[in-house]
């Protein structure tokens, strides 16, 4: 972290600057953690059809959001290390 302060007290232009890949690796992770949060939502349909503990549903659906958010951050490491392919 602290690298990261002075590169960017160094070369101020470059901080906050995407290009295209940036671009589509945000939005590749994005569609796979939303992917992961509608999995998540079916679960909660399936336990609410099945009147299940309301205990049961909201802990369902906090780890699709969860499982969502840890997947896509990810799937982007994954993409910048490996490409976009």
């Amino acid at each position: 972290m602290l690298w990261g302060i002075i590169a960017g007290m160094f070369d101020a232009d470059g901080v906050g600057k995407s290009d295209q890949r940036d671009r589509d690796i945000s939005r590749m992770g994005d569609r796979v953690g939303q992917s992961f949060m509608v999995i998540g939502g079916l679960g909660v349909l399936v336990l609410s059809a099945f009147e299940a503990d309301t205990f049961w549903i909201a802990n369902s659906m906090f780890f699709g959001f969860a499982l969502s958010a840890i997947v896509g951050g990810i799937a982007s490491v994954i993409a910048y290390r490996r490409g976009l392919v």
